[in-house]
């Protein structure tokens, strides 16, 4: 993993554990180099680490463009031997929330 490209994944992996603290949980940021796949690095650092939760963020990708790339999160929660927790991002979250008010039957 190239400088940058490091430097971007541990922003993004600061942000996440800012915002699972906030909520309340006791999170650490953490940047791997994997060989193989990025579910199953995750999960092999997770048993390393004993951690009690894992939690994943989605990137909103659906349909083909989901099938094609594949589900990190997907993964995660298919062969995780721990409890996965999988976050929305706030842009995702509400589109899926207004989607949500748009479907509701008036009370």
């Amino acid at each position: 993993m190239g400088a940058v490209r490091r430097q971007r994944a541990l922003e993004t992996a600061t942000e996440g554990a800012g915002r699972a603290t906030a909520a309340g949980l006791v999170a650490e940021a953490r940047c791997e180099g994997r060989e193989g796949d990025v579910a199953n690095t995750v999960l092999v650092v997770a048993a390393a680490v004993d951690a009690d939760l894992v939690v994943v963020g989605t990137r909103g990708l659906g349909g083909v463009r989901s099938f094609l790339l594949g589900s990190v999160s997907h993964a995660l929660v298919q062969h995780a031997d721990r409890a996965v927790m999988v976050v929305p991002s706030p842009a995702l979250a509400a589109q899926r929330h207004e989607h949500v008010r748009s479907i509701r039957a008036p009370a």
